[in-house]
């Protein structure tokens, strides 16, 4: 959602019920960015159902789809009528004199989705690579399994964000992390001697070790077992980047 002249930024909670509004929530984020507002709607399915609308949930190809004519189209005019009113009542802004009534251009104004489920992929890097220097020309076909590149997923396709909790930026960036992790190390074998606790280690160690290390930085991120900063999606106030940003901009 866009306006001018926003209030300051910030996320808000209410309370689970919104007087005049008719609705149950179970939270409101309010966001608001240089041009836009950007708010996080948690209604019961019940209370969707209570407003005149389907309470079923679309995700967002399918409110691409919606463009093209898809009889779902009223079902989404009546959850922008339903948001609007929530917001209005809540004091969020809205300038309804911008084109789409305020909202930004669809499918991006209002969509549905269902919390109630969040899928995570088994894997989040797979690779098979023969030693570093191995040759096909000298040495053969490899025997092990098949050689592939290394192939990762990160962000919303490898664990399904959670808005409500800002678990998607969260665990967005630590899986970053771990890929840009494995794909420095996957031919250094100081990454695995130190895992090992060994001083020197063969190439199956050495894969065998950065495998399960792989696995585990996955379950570490699914847990957010991270550093407190990354965890609260802040620098601590008195932690050493915040006290040189405040240096360098004497703030």
């Amino acid at each position: 959602r866009r306006r001018r002249d926003s209030p300051e930024a910030r996320p808000r909670d209410t309370e689970r019920s919104v007087p005049g509004a008719n609705a149950d929530l179970e939270a409101l984020i309010y966001y608001k960015a240089s041009f836009h507002n950007y708010t996080i709607l948690t209604p019961k399915r019940a209370n969707l159902i209570k407003n005149g609308l389907s309470g079923k949930v679309y995700h967002h190809t399918v409110s691409r789809s919606m463009l093209d004519g898809d009889s779902r189209v009223e079902e989404k005019r009546k959850l922008k009528e339903y948001c609007k009113k929530i917001l209005d009542i809540a004091g969020i802004p809205i300038d309804e004199e911008l084109p789409n009534g305020g909202f930004v251009d669809a499918p991006n104004d209002v969509m549905a989705f269902d919390f109630a489920e969040c899928w995570n992929t088994r894997k989040s890097i797979c690779f098979n690579l023969p030693p570093p220097g191995y040759s096909v020309a000298e040495m053969g076909r490899y025997p092990g399994r098949t050689p592939h590149p290394i192939v990762a997923l990160a962000g919303d396709s490898l664990l399904e964000p959670f808005w409500p909790m800002g678990l998607g930026l969260k665990r967005g960036w630590h899986a970053v992390f771990d890929t840009c992790w494995a794909i420095d190390n996957i031919f250094n074998p100081a990454a695995s001697q130190k895992i090992l606790k060994k001083d020197e280690v063969n190439w199956d160690e050495h894969y065998e070790a950065m495998s399960e290390q792989i696995t585990k930085n996955l379950e570490y991120c699914k847990r957010l077992m991270v550093t407190d900063e990354l965890a609260k999606g802040a620098y601590a106030e008195k932690g050493p980047v915040m006290l040189q940003l405040k240096k360098k901009d004497k703030d």
